[in-house]
């Protein structure tokens, strides 16, 4: 007994030790990510990559999806309120989840502007440390598309993607923002120090000079100063500042709003980008909920419960800091550039800031940023924004929010001592960048973003504190309120010419139309459903039986909506055909949709010949093989009926690496 009772003594013990070393292993990877990032910190990074994950590396595209606003879609039915997603509807499709991947070349899923990036493997060293088999990948909307004939461009660099377990200085995930558009290569690292200061969960940063070795292509090229910023999604991050990581990470893309989509759960992963491979029905369920309450409940309902479901506190502090910012490329404006984490602590959402290199008034005219109304600054209907803030008390801890953070942090002597550390890295970049006699990086430290470059950031500072205090002190000033962006004029196909109109107005439309069960997708027999309507459209008491070009021109020629009156389409079937006049987009899509479906070359399209065009569409559209169609595959069907050769080049399925 002796004996046994020493032995459990020793057990013990070893077990308190083994406790003691993961406890402080896990203290020391913290250490290490904490000492890592800073606003004076800047690391020399190399890259290495063989010349055949170089070509693989190289992103395909695909069309763009169709903005999704959220006033469009109407009110759930009053029995749906009681359905709740079950497990298997909570179930999220994320790409994160399986990292034992064995290879290079996984392929992730078209992100907003189309592009499916891939990561491959690569060698990294830092500042002489080294590390095998890292994953890294392009990333980036308009910060990719713009520079694609750059080495410059954004980067994702995963650590333990191809090396489970594998982290650097107890890091997981990081990212390389390549600063586009923002010619004082600042704008980042202030912004998230910004939001930290305010109290908000915002990612970490530093600087890094990036060289890129291909073989047989570069050798240490230099390629730029990059800012390194911390990964949202990662668990570290989570775990920092939430204690947790098992509820939902969103990044709402192509959304305008926070639309409802229905009671499946199933349906909002791909509109929400969600980040999380599995999703606690609960707090499915709750989201779904939450956003019901932001768009269909009535104003005292909505006051009552939104403190349930929103953290208020955050929210108003995140507000805070963006207007502060006047950091329109967010909600405030561009609807995207954010997280959404629905915590489980609390089971509340939260609002965290991503993507800052068009803050400080880089986006649009810098004149009338610096007096963006503290009371409106948002641009058009903002369900979220207008009904939080015309709550009183919230209005009122948003609006001390703003005062006490000009006080602490937005002043000119604070921010001009972080602008002076940050300088460092840019002396050091510039540096590098004349020794590979390039250009150097800071040769306009103080220009701007897409608007003016009047004023630099240490201008900008104190006139954006002096127009936020007047606002707050209620003093007739100016103060800017955004304007909604005009719909884009854009095609946003891969083939087909700009003359057949807007291809996601008429994905939207069309997917709207013959939705019938609202899934938000479009399945074989509501295809053809759809379609037949068309044909009887075209089809005239003449010839019952088919038609031709010139009776479907006619039939679509008045269906058509000009750009003029695209903020607002005509509401009803087919009214999604935005183009350059009715009669010539009309006869442009009669022409393709006669091509493609007349087999027997009689110059006629029966019923049968229209539905086995869009059975082949359908088939070649279906990218997931799932059997239904959402509205980016609708698009690309659209494009590649539109293509100049129609099915006979099969538009742009040629173009998808599989």
């Amino acid at each position: 007994m002796k004996r046994l009772g020493m032995l459990a003594s020793f057990l013990c013990a070893m077990l308190l030790f083994a406790t003691a070393l993961t406890v402080r292993a896990a203290a020391q990877k913290e250490e290490a990510a904490e000492s890592f990032f800073g606003p004076d910190k800047i690391y020399t990074l190399h890259l290495h990559l063989s010349e055949a994950d170089w070509q693989l590396m190289q992103p395909t595209r695909r069309a763009r999806p169709a903005a999704l606003v959220a006033d469009s879609i109407p009110a759930p039915a009053a029995e749906q309120s009681a359905k709740k997603p079950t497990t298997a509807q909570a179930t999220l499709v994320s790409h994160r989840e399986d990292k034992a991947t064995p290879f290079s070349g996984e392929q992730l899923p078209p992100n907003n502007f189309g592009f499916e990036f891939v990561y491959v493997k690569a060698a990294l060293d830092c500042d002489g440390e080294r590390l095998d088999n890292v994953a890294v990948r392009f990333k980036g909307n308009a910060s990719y598309d713009n520079f694609q004939r750059s080495l410059r461009r954004p980067l994702n660099i995963d650590f333990d993607r191809f090396v489970p377990g594998q982290k650097f200085h107890g890091i997981q995930t990081l990212n390389l923002s390549n600063n586009a558009y923002d010619n004082s290569q600042l704008r980042e690292a202030l912004s998230y120090e910004v939001y930290r200061r305010a109290g908000v969960p915002a990612p970490r940063t530093a600087f890094a000079i990036v060289y890129l070795t291909v073989d047989g292509r570069y050798d240490r090229t230099f390629v730029g100063l990059f800012t390194i910023i911390e990964e949202i999604d990662d668990k570290s991050f989570l775990k920092e500042h939430f204690g947790n990581t098992d509820g939902i990470v969103l990044k709402p893309e192509g959304i305008r709003g926070l639309p409802y989509m229905g009671e499946n759960w199933t349906a909002y992963p791909q509109r929400y980008h969600a980040k999380t491979h599995d999703a606690d029905p609960k707090l499915a369920g709750r989201f779904i909920d939450f956003v019901k309450l932001v768009n269909y409940a009535d104003d005292a309902t909505f006051k009552q419960k939104i403190g349930d479901y929103l953290n208020v506190e955050d929210f108003t502090r995140y507000l805070a800091a963006t207007v502060l910012l006047s950091n329109l490329d967010s909600p405030l404006v561009t609807n995207h550039n954010f997280y959404l984490y629905e915590n489980p602590a609390d089971q509340k959402v939260w609002m965290l800031p991503w993507d800052m290199n068009l803050s400080f008034g880089g986006y649009g005219p810098r004149d009338e940023q610096i007096s963006l109304s503290i009371s409106h600054p948002w641009a058009g209907q903002n369900k979220l924004f207008e009904r939080v803030m015309s709550i009183e008390e919230y209005d009122k801890a948003y609006r001390k929010h703003l005062r006490a953070f000009v006080d602490q942090f937005f002043n000119p002597k604070t921010m001009n001592d972080l602008l002076d550390q940050m300088q460092i890295a840019l002396r050091r970049a510039d540096q590098a960048a004349i020794a590979a006699k390039e250009q150097p990086v800071s040769s306009d430290v103080n220009g701007g973003g897409f608007g003016s470059t009047r004023y630099s950031l240490r201008e900008f500072i104190p006139a954006r504190e002096e127009s936020v205090l007047a606002q707050l002190d209620r003093k007739n000033v100016p103060a800017f309120v955004p304007r909604p962006n005009p719909a884009m004029i854009f095609n946003w196909g891969i083939n087909a010419p700009s003359d057949f109109g807007s291809l996601p107005n008429m994905a939207q439309a069309i997917r709207k139309f013959a939705d019938h069960d609202g899934d938000f997708q479009l399945g074989g027999r509501e295809a053809r459903d759809a379609v037949a309507v068309l044909y009887y459209l075209a089809a005239d008491d003449e010839h019952p039986d088919s038609f031709d070009a010139r009776d479907l021109t006619a039939a679509l020629s008045p269906l058509l909506v000009s750009y003029a009156n695209r903020e607002r389409p005509q509401r009803g079937f087919l009214s999604f055909f935005g183009g350059a006049g009715g009669s010539d987009a009309a006869t442009r899509w009669a022409d393709a949709i006669v091509r493609d479906a007349d087999t027997d070359r009689d110059g006629r399209v029966t019923l049968d010949e229209l539905i086995n065009l869009v059975d082949r569409l359908f088939c070649t559209a279906d990218r997931d093989h799932n059997g239904t169609l959402d509205e980016r595959e609708i698009i690309e069907a659209l494009d590649q009926l539109a293509a100049p050769n129609g099915m006979a080049d099969h538009g742009g399925a040629k173009q998808i690496r599989r």
